[in-house]
């Protein structure tokens, strides 16, 4: 197998490891451990974790290595603000260059998806949920698109992993579907309107307000206990 080969096979099995939150956030990289696993060199691994470092998915610690990046709740918002920018505009354009077979791609991965969310198989759902909506921007055969669009869909699935309020499908299966059937019609307002809300609908779904360290409310976290030890 070529260098470059062997690089890709490892980047591709890292990416998919920390997307599909097998290596959640925090995780050291301990690059020896990695080189044994995936059957490759330590240098190669090293490479490879530069690498996803310049894309968000993983730090590199002064004195402790490569560990999955943590997205702050800073971060976090930063990131969907840009999901908003990136896929109104990437759903837009893909509803007027859409094709059969881009929509059967489609298709299958809501399908895929609804599957693994029944198999309570939440990476997997997530897999099939950043496919689908990777693939919207595939569609309109913008490079620089795809590779800004995969960064931000990468780092969300480190959002989605520390910040869902409720664990479930990463995304919903009937908002999927509802913007599909709207790129069959080639309807690109409608759907980028659709593609809003659903963001919006994942936004919801994520705790990102600021916790106050130095004004905790000891006397409504405490008051229950208080008041039962009373009676």
């Amino acid at each position: 197998m070529r260098q470059t080969d062997e690089k890709q096979r490892v980047y591709s099995d890292i990416y998919t490891a920390i997307v599909t939150l097998k290596l959640p956030p925090s995780t050291r990289m301990v690059e020896t451990r990695l080189a044994q696993a995936l059957s490759t060199s330590r240098a190669t691994v090293r490479d490879v974790l530069r690498e996803l470092s310049l894309v968000g998915l993983v730090e590199i610690q002064p004195n402790k290595g490569a560990v999955v990046a943590s997205p702050t709740r800073d971060e976090a918002r930063d990131i969907m603000d840009m999901r908003f920018i990136l896929e109104q505009e990437s759903t837009s354009q893909a509803a007027q260059k859409i094709t059969a077979e881009d929509i059967a791609e489609l298709e299958k991965y809501i399908a895929d998806e609804q599957a693994a969310i029944d198999n309570d198989e939440y990476a997997k759902s997530l897999d099939c949920s950043l496919n689908f909506h990777l693939k919207l921007a595939k569609v309109c055969g913008n490079q620089f698109l795809v590779k800004s669009l995969q960064e931000m869909l990468g780092r969300s699935s480190l959002v989605f992993n520390m910040y869902s309020i409720k664990r479930e499908g990463s995304c919903h299966c009937k908002e999927h579907t509802d913007i599909l059937n709207l790129l069959r019609k080639k309807d690109h307002q409608g759907a980028r309107e659709s593609m809003r809300l659903h963001l919006e609908s994942l936004n919801s779904n994520l705790d990102l307000k600021e916790f106050d360290a130095e004004n905790v409310d000891f006397e409504s976290i405490f008051s229950k206990r208080i008041s039962s030890d009373v009676d």
